[in-house]
């Protein structure tokens, strides 16, 4: 007998932190985004009256086999305020999808519970779906499957580095001079959760500027909040490099991490570098840093810099990640759909 549970409020969400960080865990390639401290964070910089969870745990036989995680946002319109279900974001590029080692049953189960239940959303707004790298196609299946006609849109590209088996870890291993300064935060549970605010304002402070973190599209601005930078850190999910020069700084890098891959969010670097020191800088940040876990870069990373930083490592065409998007059957979310209010949200 499958069951779902459904977690609609935020004082819930303690309840089901060590689920969702069981779930993330079996989660093939799961990214810092998916996990319960970045939500939790998430939850904290929003409005309550604007954004909630709407978590659906699936369970069969008494057990959770995953979990689908959620938000329900209020969106405004000419219309009247939408209801818009999909996953949390802003966060990394990274692909988004169910928690859990059953994502088929999981996708299934939930998409006939959401046409099943009293309808709670207006739209249904699934973005980061990754059809060609680890969703092969369940999302469009889970929906149709039900009959929610979705429109399926590019939603951005990424581009994959694969891991390296080494990496340099001294200035004499490669050729950008400079004195590169890491932190990562192993998490507060082994007492190590400092968000090194000072590192941060210093590589904010740099005036040229790459990445989605600080991309100019309104669905890509992903301002560093207070709460979430210091989940990141308590999380255990928290890079940031600094390059310095006789004591100056002059690049600067912030990205996430988790078991399985590194999602850079952004780099900063001095005005007086030209493109080719930048690259270099991006290189010297990716091969210090990503080891054997690959490395995701979103929009707002420009190819020049990207190919300097790949090197020789294989193809890294980018691929595109999807958003699928279900307007209920109702006045408001079909004059939302013609208008075209979702389109670049």
């Amino acid at each position: 007998m499958v069951k779902i549970d459904v977690i609609r409020r935020r004082d819930e969400l303690p309840g089901v932190k060590l689920l969702h960080d069981g779930l993330l865990g079996e989660t093939h390639g799961a990214a810092f985004a998916q996990s319960f401290d970045w939500l939790a964070a998430l939850l904290d910089d929003a409005d309550p009256h604007l954004l909630q969870p709407h978590l659906l745990i699936v369970s069969v036989g008494g057990e959770a086999i995953g979990m689908l995680p959620l938000v329900l946002r209020s969106q405004s319109s000419r219309f009247g305020p939408l209801r818009v279900l999909g996953y949390p974001w802003p966060g990394s590029i990274a692909a988004r999808g169910p928690l859990g080692p059953n994502p088929t049953a999981t996708l299934a189960a939930a998409m006939r519970y959401l046409t099943s239940a009293p309808r709670e959303w207006d739209v249904i707004d699934l973005r980061g779906i990754d059809v060609r790298g680890g969703d092969f196609g369940r999302t469009e299946a889970a929906l149709d499957r039900v009959g929610l006609s979705a429109r399926k849109t590019v939603w951005f590209d990424v581009t994959q580095l694969e891991a390296i088996e080494q990496c340099p870890t001294t200035n004499d291993q490669d050729e950008t001079p400079g004195r590169l300064h890491w932190h990562r935060p192993q998490g507060a549970r082994f007492g190590d959760d400092d968000p090194a605010f000072s590192m941060l304002e210093q590589g904010l402070a740099l005036p040229r500027r790459a990445g989605p973190l600080f991309a100019d599209q309104p669905a890509l601005k992903m301002q560093i909040s207070e709460a979430r930078h210091r989940a990141a850190a308590r999380a255990g999910g928290l890079e940031m490099g600094l390059l310095s020069v006789d004591g100056r700084p002059c690049a600067w890098w912030y990205a996430h991490r988790a078991n399985d891959r590194l999602d850079p969010l952004g780099m900063t670097w001095d005005a007086a570098l030209d493109r080719s020191a930048a690259a270099a800088c991006l290189a010297r940040f990716v091969s210090s840093s990503s080891n054997d876990r690959p490395t995701f870069f979103g929009p707002g990373w420009p190819a020049w810099m990207i190919d300097g930083a790949a090197g020789s490592r294989g193809d890294r065409a980018p691929r595109p990640l999807f958003r699928f998007t279900h307007f209920a059957r109702a006045a408001r979310p079909q004059l939302a759909r013609f208008g075209g209010l979702l389109a670049r949200r």
